[in-house]
């Protein structure tokens, strides 16, 4: 049986695992073998998108420096700022590029919304 909770616990959060209960850990690596192909991908996939949460969530909590380079990138070149926030190529990036080679504060503005979070 798919059971994504207790192994993403397992996967994402190895230190409470290893302070708190190895051995449900062991149980869910062991779960996850016994999972068909297709139960497989899907969780996969969820773990994925759950660590994507977390790292955004860590992201956020940036130092100072860190954003203030952002920004100053965003201003200079706005879809590489939104790129170096994302740490991917996103829809975000491609409507930042979009916007900003029609026309450059469009672009700008958006991009800046992007890296300060309000988007």
């Amino acid at each position: 049986m798919y059971q994504p909770a207790k192994a993403v616990v397992a996967v994402a959060h190895p230190e409470k695992t290893e302070t708190a209960d190895k051995k449900s850990a062991k149980e869910a690596v062991k779960a996850y073998k016994e999972l068909s192909r297709k139960e497989r991908r899907a969780f996969r996939k969820d773990l994925r998108k759950k660590l994507k949460k977390e790292l955004k969530k860590k992201r956020r909590g940036a130092s100072d420096l860190d954003t203030t380079l952002i920004i100053i990138i965003t201003i200079l070149i706005p879809p590489l700022g939104v790129y170096l926030y994302e740490d991917d190529i996103t829809t975000r990036f491609w409507i930042s590029l979009i916007l900003t080679l029609l026309f450059y504060f469009p672009g700008l503005i958006y991009s800046l919304l992007v890296v300060l979070g309000a988007i």
